[in-house]
């Protein structure tokens, strides 16, 4: 997902039963609903956190109740994992290229791989993710 898709996901939008996310076109750059599977290991830390209410917001990602606005929040979080885990030049967007590409190496269709993207054409470049 992009970083935006994240940031404004919704708990009703993640089916842990179907191991899916659902976004609708509202939710998405290119403004059209998409499924995007959810991994084992994902949905066990998903399962875990959707257990606990949240009272104040259906966002899943929020700070204290309200959306996340700022993205310097997630940014210095993120620099800070990888610092303490010594990985260097890693972004956010970095998961999605390799997601993508992990994807592709294990030889799954290219337009499954579109269409839990949000990719429109093959060319999977920074360009258009």
């Amino acid at each position: 997902m992009r970083k935006s898709e994240d940031l404004n996901l919704n708990r009703s939008r993640i089916d842990l039963k179907g191991r899916i996310v659902r976004l609708k076109p509202e939710d998405t750059k290119t403004h059209s609903d998409r499924s995007v599977p959810i991994p084992p290991e994902v949905r066990d830390i998903l399962e875990k956190i959707l257990r606990v209410p949240s009272l104040h917001s259906d966002r899943f990602f929020h700070r204290d109740g309200l959306p996340i606005i700022n993205e310097h929040h997630i940014r210095t979080v993120h620099e800070k994992i990888c610092r303490d885990a010594g990985i260097e030049n890693f972004t956010l967007h970095d998961f999605r290229h390799t997601c993508i590409n992990n994807w592709r190496k294990a030889h799954h269709d290219y337009f499954k791989i579109m269409a839990a993207s949000g990719h429109k054409t093959t060319q999977f470049s920074s360009a258009t993710t």
